[in-house]
Formats: C-alpha cells, sequence, structure tokens
C-alpha cells in the first residue's frame, strides 16, 4: 500500500481521474470510486 503522507502546512492535495472522459456514465462511476476510496482512507 502507498503510504499517504501531508505537507508541512497539514493540507492534502489529491488529483484524481482519468486523461479522458467517454460520457457521463464513465464519469459517475470514476467519481463514485473517488468518493469510496477518499472516505475510507478519511481524506476530506
Amino acid at each position: 500500500m502507498i503510504e499517504l503522507k501531508n505537507n508541512p502546512a497539514g493540507n492534502f492535495f489529491l488529483l484524481a481521474g482519468p486523461c479522458v472522459i467517454e460520457g457521463e456514465e464513465m464519469a459517475m462511476r470514476i467519481a463514485e470510486r473517488i468518493v469510496t476510496i477518499t472516505e475510507k482512507l478519511q481524506i476530506p
């Protein structure tokens, strides 16, 4: 598993997603997965 670290200021920045979105359904699936992961890791 990848170790996550905050920067010294205490702010965490997450940039995630695909390079290309091929439609609304794909965008929604990706968004739901990102929400699941960030909730599990307690990333606001």
